[in-house]
């Protein structure tokens, strides 16, 4: 295997916790294995933006501020190695990491809900109930039900501002 660094821009989209447009980059080191290296060492950079700006388009449900970047760098890796095996190639991402632009940052910060905000939020059963916002974890809200009904923590997408 040969290390190589890769990176560049994500495509731009809305982080699903905050709505936030965000225009994020992605960084990292690898290794690969293959015929024509220095064409693989491009084309595995322009792989890992592409199935890295899907994944995060398809999949997150959080705040892009707390993706788990191992599990994130493995997704990716996967799908790729994927695409690249029938060519006798492997790509083996050893760190990957997201990164955001301070304005980005405090932007998808400042639009979380903040302790003490009235939320409508929907149960596990699919109904939405009055709630009040106690805590957030950059991925899901920690609310308390109105009347007494006790607690419970619910995903981003499934909490909005009344």
């Amino acid at each position: 295997m040969h290390p190589f660094d890769f990176g560049g821009p994500l495509q731009e989209f809305a982080d699903p916790a905050t709505n936030v447009m965000t225009s994020p980059r992605c960084y990292g080191k690898g290794a690969l294995d293959g015929p024509d290296l220095e064409f693989l060492k491009h084309r595995a950079n322009q792989l890992i933006l592409n199935f890295a700006s899907q994944t995060l388009a398809e999949n997150a449900t959080g705040s892009l501020l707390a993706i788990d970047s191992v599990l994130f760098g493995r997704a990716v890796e996967a799908t790729i190695n994927a695409e690249l095996s029938a060519e006798g190639s492997s790509v083996q991402i050893m760190e990957l990491h997201l990164n955001f632009t301070e304005e980005d940052q405090a932007a998808m910060m400042s639009s979380a809900l903040v302790p003490g905000a009235r939320v409508l939020a929907t149960w596990s059963d699919g109904r939405t109930f009055p709630a009040t916002v106690r805590s957030f974890n950059g991925s899901m809200y920690e609310v308390v039900w109105v009347g007494g009904q006790g607690s419970a923590w619910v995903p981003a997408s499934a909490v909005r501002a009344v």
